[in-house]
């Protein structure tokens, strides 16, 4: 069988399960610094913050985005557990954006650098994240879509467990 070789891994193609008419999923965003979602309901542990405003490199004067929660987004891990990163939930936000920066600075240490690999002749990828033994500890396969890079919705499913829930200040 084919194998496509994606970052440092051989990726049989019958494995490849990303389709065209897929939801986009979570963009991985190397030029962000923190994490943000318009979907309340893909965090845990949700709390209310301070409100505050999202400057992006195309302003838009007409109207202003603002952060108003705070809560976390489950991450695979390889060993089969779950990595929780902060996420803030921004209801004017167009996607789930995931800073690869933000994702390791929030780490508290478990993660100390990421690479991400994509090509110009192939619509995936991957991002992967790593200890300070240079262990993989965390990867995700990517989609290209419009030259940005989206995980899988199907990559960051977690066991069913309790419903998110939003706390109340």
């Amino acid at each position: 069988s084919a194998c496509v070789q994606i970052g440092c891994l051989d990726v049989p193609v019958s494995s490849l399960t990303y389709h065209r008419d897929s939801p986009k999923g979570q963009l991985i965003d190397t030029g962000g610094n923190f994490n943000m979602t318009n979907n309340v309901t893909s965090l845990q542990n949700v709390t209310a913050i301070r409100p505050f405003s999202v400057d992006m490199a195309a302003k838009e004067t007409s109207s202003t985005s603002r952060c108003t929660h705070r809560g976390e987004f489950p991450l695979p891990m390889n060993d089969g557990s779950t990595f929780f990163t902060p996420v803030f939930y921004n209801p004017s936000a167009s996607d789930t954006i995931l800073s690869p920066e933000a994702i390791c600075f929030n780490s508290r240490g478990l993660l100390t650098h990421w690479c991400q690999s994509g090509s110009t002749t192939a619509d995936f990828g991957s991002v992967s994240f790593f200890n300070k033994d240079g262990a993989e500890v965390i990867s995700l396969m990517l989609q290209k879509r419009n030259g940005l890079y989206y995980t899988s919705v199907d990559a960051i499913t977690v066991d069913a467990g309790p419903e998110p829930t939003q706390s109340k200040t």
